[in-house]
């Protein structure tokens, strides 16, 4: 006679995921943590980044007896997924959206589009649920795997664990600081970060995660003083101190699934000059609460950061609304809620 599960502490979490350094690390982590501390249990099985493009050279993992549900990215393997146990499937970002192809080198290209695509399409099919962390990813995925049913649940910040970051008038002695935090890919527009700051006055300073040696790699020859590297962040106290001591979050960004360094920046009050595409305006929205520019438009990245350095009035209203909106759409618990109850129907139907 099948058990039906009806409380989040019968509940048994399985995530099989491959270690990439990527954000979708970071989703499984605070998602297995948030669930322990809502008394479920989760346990995550960490895969070498190969087992992405090589999965027969690793050895399948076997599910803890206590799982009642495997959760794994739609990127895994078909030979590595979990057999046995009702599946949810969470898309975190769609590489097969057209308008990324001018920025994807042919190697990479051939890889996502015959490689990736068949990974995912075989994922998908056999999911006993999808998610995707935001109806931009959902709408891709359904027009592309022809996927019916995806239940979207954003990504979340706790905001009550960012400090609020000050609004500063400019001074003579003190820059206007920028900040970019992400991998510096194209994908992420970096290589638009050095002819912004080019147009932009001596009173601009940006400050980047990751190295010059990066820039170099996406074609970026010519780095101005004004651009600096702060090097990887490796936790959560140096993100903050990072957020801190920045006047304005700059993510001239070309696809995102979710973007979760705009949501995190929103949370702390950070004003952000973001890309109008993917599912950044699904996280800043329309009412004032960044500033969102044309993609590939440098003049328009340049005007909104000059506008924000002329105006700390307009950067306090946008803290105040990027703050209210995140803490309204980002919230830890409403989204760990929402996994429950997928966990919960997924178990009750198996």
């Amino acid at each position: 006679m099948r058990t039906v599960v009806t409380k989040a502490d019968e509940i048994g979490v399985w995530f099989v995921a491959i270690r990439a350094h990527t954000g979708a690390d970071v989703f499984t982590e605070r998602l297995a943590k948030a669930l322990r501390e809502r008394g479920v249990k989760a346990e995550i099985s960490w895969l070498p980044h190969y087992a992405e493009y090589l999965p027969w050279l690793v050895k399948k993992p076997h599910p803890p007896a206590w799982a009642t549900v495997a959760h794994v990215n739609s990127w895994l393997h078909e030979s590595l997924l979990p057999d046995n146990l009702p599946r949810v499937v969470t898309v975190h970002l769609c590489v097969h959206d057209q308008s990324i192809g001018a920025y994807q080198g042919f190697l990479q290209k051939l890889y996502h589009r015959v490689w990736i695509r068949h990974c995912e399409s075989l994922s998908l099919k056999s999911a006993d649920a999808v998610t995707a962390v935001s109806h931009y990813t959902a709408k891709m995925t359904k027009r592309i795997f022809e996927t019916s049913e995806i239940r979207v649940i954003h990504n979340w910040v706790d905001s009550k664990s960012l400090p609020l970051c000050g609004v500063q008038a400019p001074g003579k002695s003190k820059p206007f600081r920028l900040v970019f935090v992400g991998n510096v890919t194209q994908r992420k527009g970096a290589d638009l970060l050095v002819p912004i700051m080019e147009k932009l006055s001596n009173g601009f300073e940006l400050r980047y995660t990751g190295t010059e040696d990066d820039l170099r790699k996406i074609g970026v020859s010519k780095i101005p003083k004004n651009v600096i590297p702060v090097g990887r962040i490796s936790s959560q106290t140096e993100m903050e101190k990072l957020y801190g001591e920045s006047d304005a979050l700059i993510f001239p960004t070309r696809l995102e699934g979710f973007g979760l360094v705009v949501a995190e920046a929103m949370a702390a009050g950070l004003a952000v000059v973001a890309s109008n595409c993917s599912s950044i305006p699904e996280l800043i929205g329309s009412e004032g609460a960044g500033i969102l520019c044309t993609p590939d438009n440098v003049e328009e990245f340049v005007g909104a950061c000059k506008r924000l350095h002329s105006s700390p009035g307009i950067r306090q209203m946008i803290s105040v609304k990027a703050r209210d909106r995140a803490e309204r759409l980002f919230s830890p618990a409403e989204a760990v809620g929402k996994y429950v109850r997928v966990y919960q129907d997924v178990t009750n139907d198996a």
